[in-house]
């Protein structure tokens, strides 16, 4: 949904094979938008987001799709934020900047699994931007674009695993 919702908490898994959507556990809290995403040793991660009640919030709620449950994992350090660009990175998940009342949009952290444990990063070098482009490519994550502050980015770059060593390609 929009900066306005819908708020949704709903999951749903897809078979190929059947060519079906299936439902499966919601998530057991506010629905919400502008949340981020990632996944390690097989189990999805909702970080972040604006709440139905209009609060923005820093959980990070786990999925784990062999039970088909939810369980609540450490909250992220920081400010809080919506529409982070977030990545899954081998066994780690990174959320980088986001949008909100006194958001860093520069903000990187990262998160462990095995310890629930958050860890910060360098700060992102780019414009300040949420709602950007993000993938990953083993351990290489590609970010930028997006907007922030009423601006609309062209920015774009690569950066090496979870040290954040960061290289400009907007114009490689």
């Amino acid at each position: 949904g929009g900066a306005n919702g819908p708020y949704a908490y709903d999951l749903w898994r897809y078979d190929p094979v059947q060519n079906l959507w299936s439902a499966r556990a919601a998530l057991p809290d506010q629905g919400r938008v502008g949340a981020g995403g990632f996944s390690a040793d097989g189990i999805g991660y909702v970080v972040t987001g604006r709440q139905l009640d209009q609060t923005l919030t820093n959980e990070l709620w786990a999925y784990d799709p062999n039970t088909n449950s939810w369980s609540t994992k450490a909250t992220m350090p920081g400010v809080v934020t919506c529409y982070p660009e977030t990545y899954s990175v081998g066994n780690k998940g990174v959320v980088m900047g986001g949008h909100g009342v006194n958001t860093d949009p520069f903000a990187c952290w990262y998160y462990t699994p095995g310890t629930d444990s958050w860890t910060a990063l360098p700060n992102y070098v780019g414009d300040a931007t949420w709602t950007g482009a993000d993938m990953t490519i083993g351990d290489r994550i590609f970010a930028g674009l997006g907007q922030g502050s009423g601006n609309v980015y062209g920015d774009f770059y690569e950066l090496t695993g979870l040290t954040l060593g960061i290289a400009d390609i907007t114009s490689a």
